[in-house]
């Protein structure tokens, strides 16, 4: 049934927003921290403590891969019906 192929490509749409969604957010932390950073005396209560970012990062790529899988069903499964 091509509904449920098209149902595959959608929610591998989702996914893809989702990602693109974590690395904005990502790079929004990452020069949140910088400006915290530059706006201190005391650096030493900043170090590499901080992981959310790098986080963000690695599921923006899980959400990527996701999506690639779902949409490459999605595709092999029109193509076959």
């Amino acid at each position: 049934m091509p509904n449920d192929a098209y149902i595959m490509i959608g929610i591998a749409g989702i996914f893809l927003i989702l990602f693109i969604l974590a690395f904005l957010r990502a790079k929004y932390e990452d020069r949140k921290i910088d400006d915290a950073i530059c706006q201190r005396t005391d650096v030493k209560d900043y170090g590499s403590f901080h992981i959310e970012s790098s986080a963000l990062r690695i599921g923006g790529w899980i959400c990527f891969m996701i999506a690639l899988a779902l949409l490459i069903m999605g595709i092999v499964y029109l193509a076959i019906n």
